[in-house]
């Protein structure tokens, strides 16, 4: 599972980012204006939700770069979250994951038009004065670049600012599995990481300044540029191979290619192609290319009991300690004495939380995924 977090400790003023002309619930950015919701009772905390922040990946633009949004003419309704993007997932009542509020697993809450993003600001009620800077905290949500959303309740940001006053929260989609990193031979090889480019900024500015990295590292899930798993699904859903491949999956409906990916076994990870992804950290953070940001890194105490079925009875301890090793810590231990020996400042930490609302059997304890 992919999963990390960016703080941006951008001296963000917040009456300029949420428009404190009357009403503060009104605001105007540069996909037009919103009008967003109180979303606590003490009207302490403002929310936006479901904010284009590009346009509809859909049509000529499905398999493209993002493109910026172009403003609406009348006020966006920012009171609702949009729908996730496009993905699979087999529900299975063993699996710890399906029972907890962050899976998603309805298709039929599913859209193409999936690029939005959130944000909980503080309201007048919750500041000492009106005017003053707060921080920006952007959680990119985890699922392996396969699965997931920032459209579901679990990520409400809510909490985090309601308890400070210098806090705004950010949560966001992007495109995943074959619709955001498609390997695909009629896609530019620097373009094929889509789901990654709804992500940075479109001139590579490091607007940030400091980065978490829970549970993952980037080398952790990445691909080949190959096509074996474009060229087999074109071939499952009947568009075939060769020069009409392309097009053909362009018309295609989204959810038949979703239902089809369900049917059969195919993976669509970031691919490496020396712009966005990478093949040896260790040498490019010799020539000097490493992003020298503050990093906080760490992982679960029992990252492997998630993966076990939640009928088990009989646990190999040591099996559930070793995997977690390998998949989990070795890697990012790794990935952190980069950073160290290039002198960055970096921290790892264990989270060991187990609390019976997020792990209902004892022998769980803190796993993948829990302390999200």
């Amino acid at each position: 599972m992919h999963l990390f977090l960016i703080l941006c400790a951008l001296g963000v003023n917040v009456a300029a980012l949420a428009g404190y002309r009357s009403p503060e619930l009104r605001v105007v950015t540069s996909s037009g204006s919103l009008n967003g919701i109180y979303n606590n009772s003490a009207q302490t905390v403002r929310a936006f939700l479901g904010i284009p922040y590009a346009e509809p990946p859909v049509n000529e633009l499905r398999w493209a770069p993002p493109h910026p949004k172009s403003p609406t003419r009348s006020p966006i309704d920012a009171s609702s979250f949009s729908s996730p993007c496009p993905q699979v997932y087999r529900y299975s009542n063993e699996s710890i994951w399906s029972i907890l509020p962050y899976m998603i697993w309805n298709s039929g809450d599913m859209s193409e038009d999936c690029l939005y993003m959130n944000i909980w600001a503080p309201s007048i009620k919750h500041r000492d004065r009106e005017v003053h800077k707060a921080a920006v905290m952007m959680f990119i949500h985890g699922g392996s670049f396969d699965t997931g959303s920032s459209s579901v309740a679990y990520y409400d940001g809510t909490n985090l600012v309601q308890n400070h006053d210098d806090l705004i929260v950010i949560t966001f989609n992007y495109r995943l599995n074959v619709f955001g990193f498609p390997n695909a031979p009629d896609i530019d090889p620097s373009k094929q990481n889509l789901g990654l480019l709804d992500q940075v900024d479109r001139k590579y500015n490091p607007l940030v300044s400091a980065i978490a990295l829970h549970s993952g590292t980037a080398p952790l899930l990445t691909s080949a540029p190959d096509h074996r798993n474009w060229n087999e699904l074109s071939i499952a859903v009947g568009c075939g191979v060769g020069a009409q491949s392309f097009q053909c999956m362009k018309q295609l409906p989204a959810m038949k290619i979703v239902e089809t990916r369900a049917q059969g076994n195919y993976t669509f990870f970031p691919i490496v192609d020396n712009v966005l992804v990478f093949s040896d950290h260790a040498a490019r953070a010799e020539m000097g290319k490493l992003a020298r940001l503050p990093t906080l890194a760490g992982i679960t105490g029992r990252e492997y009991s998630a993966f076990l079925p939640l009928s088990q009875t009989s646990l190999d301890e040591t099996a559930i300690y070793v995997l977690g090793q390998q998949i989990f810590n070795c890697p990012l231990r790794e990935s952190m004495r980069i950073r160290v020996d290039h002198q960055v400042p970096s921290w790892r930490y264990v989270y060991h939380g187990n609390f019976t609302n997020l792990s209902p059997l004892p022998w769980l304890g803190a796993y993948h995924g829990c302390k999200k």
